[in-house]
């Protein structure tokens, strides 16, 4: 993120100009939004939306990237930003722990025995 600047005639976006977006880098939109990781973050409602990741929750509060932009408190918003990224990667990371664990309790007995070295 960083300080705003100016980009193909509008201020920077944090998901939209970060690598996060699956149209970075381009100057169109060379990838719809809906092949997006984050549109599983945004509500139904708002997937119909220009920007879609744009309207995504970043807070208890319900606050958006759009709405903090328009607050134009960079710091704020970068913030949220980050604590966001930071709780949804500790959700994905206890959910892959519990489904691991999930995994392992239905392994037969003697699969796990055939990782075992034989000597």
């Amino acid at each position: 993120m960083g300080d705003q600047y100016e980009r193909r005639g509008r201020k920077n976006s944090a998901f939209q100009d970060s690598l996060t977006c699956i149209n970075y880098g381009f100057p169109y939109r060379a990838h719809s939004c809906g092949e997006c990781r984050l549109i599983d973050f945004v509500a139904p409602v708002d997937r119909v939306k220009e920007i879609p990741c744009q309207h995504i929750p970043l807070n208890a509060s319900g606050e958006t990237i759009e709405e903090l932009e328009a607050e134009e408190n960079q710091h704020k918003l970068e913030e949220e930003v980050k604590q966001w990224f930071r709780a949804k990667i500790e959700e994905l990371q206890e959910k892959l722990q519990s489904e691991s664990s999930q995994n392992q309790e239905t392994l037969p007995p003697s699969a796990e025995s055939s990782y075992c070295c034989k000597t």
